[in-house]
């Protein structure tokens, strides 16, 4: 039974730990029952309708009616005074727009260049340079894994379950063992916020990825110009970019179960959706990041391709078996990957049974 409490709101904008009990809970409407609601069109998120829609039910998803999306997809910062101080002999710009940003691409830019520069065989945000800096995080994690093309899980072809086998997935072993030896588990000891306050506004580090609230919150003091970049791709194969969308943020939208059904709240939401598409997401561009926090007028092409590509799934969203915080023991301890996500494949498949029983429509 819906709580009466709902009946005084018609819309939600808020973090997605906000509303993933609410969705498998019965307290949100099913937008692709909505009355004029057009989800799969592009001024909503196609990757989540894609990702989020089962039992032909979907109770969240994301557009620029949510101005949180302008910071919660997860990007690079190129140090722009390092970029040039390197002497690289191509435009790393120009090979993002024409598609060619890889993971190979990337190694290459960072080869040999971390320095532990006091020598006591750590590495932290004070002391130490870096090619490629991030938090040691799940979402560094779901970043790098996202950006290379893999489905932390997908939906079944008749739309009625989830799978989630990592373990099987041979393209995602490939990745991740390819890459972990480039990502270092880089510590602090004051602020979590010193990864970019200290560490990459001392240019001590070529990249650093982060979400893109780092240009307005963290970067805006900075001396160095930067550039903003997706997460690379796999390879050149791959057909797009791929951002993964924090969580965090105010930037996922549901409607309460209350207005199931109401055409005048479907056609409303859908008419905000197509407006902020069209007339909010530029005026956010000139006025947050063009004039005030890109540094780079080339980065505001790149961030149509962030906004274009956000991207999540039930398991980036649900966790389920723990399994993102076993890949981040992967990457930053050095744990085995196929056993440790063997041992927990089990313990996947029970949660996906519960989530699916769960995100049934409610009648």
């Amino acid at each position: 039974m819906v709580s009466e409490c709902y009946d005084e709101w018609q819309m939600i904008i808020h973090p997605l730990a906000g509303l993933t009990s609410q969705a498998t809970g019965g307290y949100l409407a099913n937008m692709c029952d909505m009355p004029y609601l057009e989800m799969d069109k592009s001024w909503w998120n196609p990757l989540l309708y894609e990702n989020l829609r089962l039992h032909d039910a979907m109770y969240i998803t994301s557009s620029d009616i949510a101005p949180g999306i302008y910071q919660m997809p997860t990007c690079l910062f190129l140090n722009l005074k390092l970029y040039t101080d390197y002497d690289y002999d191509f435009d790393i710009f120009q090979s993002v727009i024409d598609g060619k940003w890889t993971m190979d691409q990337l190694r290459s830019m960072i080869k040999d260049m971390d320095v532990d520069m006091n020598a006591d065989n750590k590495w932290t945000v004070y002391d130490d340079f870096f090619g490629f800096a991030m938090h040691n995080s799940t979402e560094a994690v779901l970043t790098t894994m996202i950006g290379c093309g893999i489905n932390m899980s997908r939906i079944t072809e008749d739309g009625t379950n989830i799978v989630c086998n990592l373990a099987s997935d041979s393209h995602a072993i490939e990745v991740v063992e390819s890459i972990v030896d480039m990502y270092q588990n880089i510590t602090y000891t004051t602020d979590i916020n010193d990864y970019s306050n200290i560490l990459f506004q001392g240019d001590r580090a070529l990249f650093f990825m982060h979400k893109l609230e780092s240009a307005a919150v963290h970067l805006r003091d900075m001396e160095s110009d930067y550039l903003i970049l997706p997460s690379p791709k796999w390879d050149e194969k791959q057909d797009s970019y791929y951002s993964f969308l924090s969580p965090h943020g105010s930037c996922f939208v549901a409607l309460p179960q209350t207005v199931s059904g109401n055409e005048n709240y479907g056609f409303l939401t859908e008419a905000l959706a197509r407006y902020s598409n069209q007339y909010v997401r530029p005026i956010a561009y000139d006025l947050v990041y063009k004039e005030k926090d890109s540094r780079d007028p080339r980065s505001v092409d790149v961030l149509n391709i962030l906004l274009d590509c956000t991207y999540i799934d039930f398991q980036s969203l649900y966790n389920f078996g723990t399994v993102n915080d076993v890949l981040q023991t992967v990457f930053f301890q050095d744990k085995p990957l196929v056993s440790n996500l063997e041992k927990r494949q089990n313990a996947v498949d029970k949660a996906i049974v519960k989530l699916v029983e769960n995100w049934m429509p409610v009648e």
